[in-house]
């Protein structure tokens, strides 16, 4: 064997070993971006799920985005890595929510809320506009005025339908629904179930914090 040939076939059965015993590439993105995530509402009509239908996991999140622990739980806790994860198609997320400290349409409640994140479906905007609300709580809650001007921030969600929906509590229906199978599936909010397994709340908090969820769903896989 020639000179030339030894060095190729060296090169050659160093990149199998490095292909054999390197570290695991990380998924790629799928989407480009929350507003591209596939959105639907669930067959019984009481969940909102966000991700790809064809995901090989499905985490199920129980909130109520006017609760503080609810709102870090989607804004540092959990929600980066859940997102990270839907982009790349790894999971699917099937959001329940619930009003827990109010049950009657105050206005600044949490069925207000709920209403809103409903209608923001109907334009397709969804994930975008959940985003945009737990991002932006202030002590006075969620208004009817202030839920219309937090669309301004996901472009195309601010329609005329979408001022109705909100204004008129158009998705009052969905509100119970949701709140019902919250009722019958979980005990407080922010409850986490991966693939039909609740997870205990200490358990839950150690998944806290950039990368930790991601690391758990991989370990899983």
């Amino acid at each position: 064997m020639g000179k030339s040939a030894l060095v190729l076939a060296a090169v050659m059965g160093a990149g199998l070993l490095a292909g054999c015993g390197g570290a695991p590439s990380e998924p790629k993105a799928q989407y480009n971006g929350v507003k591209s995530l596939p959105e639907s509402l669930s067959a019984d009509g009481s969940m909102i799920v966000v991700g790809d239908p064809q995901a090989p996991m499905t985490l199920r999140v129980y909130e109520d985005l006017t609760v503080a622990v609810c709102r870090d739980f989607e804004t540092t806790d959990i929600g980066p890595d859940l997102r990270s994860l839907m982009l790349t198609g790894e999971v699917k997320t099937e959001y329940v929510f619930s009003s827990v400290f109010d049950d009657d349409w105050e206005e600044g409640g949490a069925l207000w809320v709920i209403n809103a994140l409903r209608a923001a479906l109907e334009q397709d905007r969804f994930a975008e506009y959940h985003k945009v609300i737990a991002e932006n709580y202030t002590t006075g809650g969620y208004t009817k005025t202030s839920l219309v001007r937090l669309a301004s921030r996901v472009p195309g969600l601010r329609t005329e339908a979408f001022e109705d929906a909100v204004v008129n509590g158009e998705f009052s229906s969905f509100v119970a629904d949701a709140e019902k199978t919250f009722d019958e599936g979980a005990a407080g909010a922010p409850t986490l179930v991966i693939d039909g397994k609740e997870l205990p709340t200490l358990r839950q908090t150690r998944l806290y914090g950039e990368g930790r969820l991601i690391d758990y769903i991989h370990n899983l896989q």
